[in-house]
């Protein structure tokens, strides 16, 4: 886990969780059972609250980062506080579409 934000990176990026639901057979992050939640968001929020306003790019993902529930709502409101100018990717089998 990186401890600060670059502002001209591609790679600033907020690990939610190794944990995982899928088996991607092309996944390069292999799913663990951890409690690992609450360490990753209080890391996060540290990475948000001294991020440079001008970081062009967050990358949210992890394991699934879906997973944390009600903290991977929280972190999106974060970055959008705190760095409202900056683009969020998330990386996320779990894909939820408008019926």
């Amino acid at each position: 886990m990186k401890e600060k934000f670059e502002t001209n990176s591609n790679s600033n990026v907020l690990f939610v969780t190794e944990n995982c639901n899928n088996n991607c057979i092309m996944c390069c992050q292999p799913p663990k059972r951890c409690n690992d939640f609450n360490y990753c968001f209080e890391q996060n929020i540290k990475l948000i609250k001294t991020a440079p306003r001008d970081v062009k790019t967050v990358c949210i993902t992890g394991g699934e980062p879906t997973l944390a529930g009600d903290n991977f709502f929280k972190l999106i409101e974060l970055v959008r506080e705190n760095l409202p100018e900056t683009e969020i990717h998330i990386l996320t089998t779990d894909v939820i579409l408008p019926i």
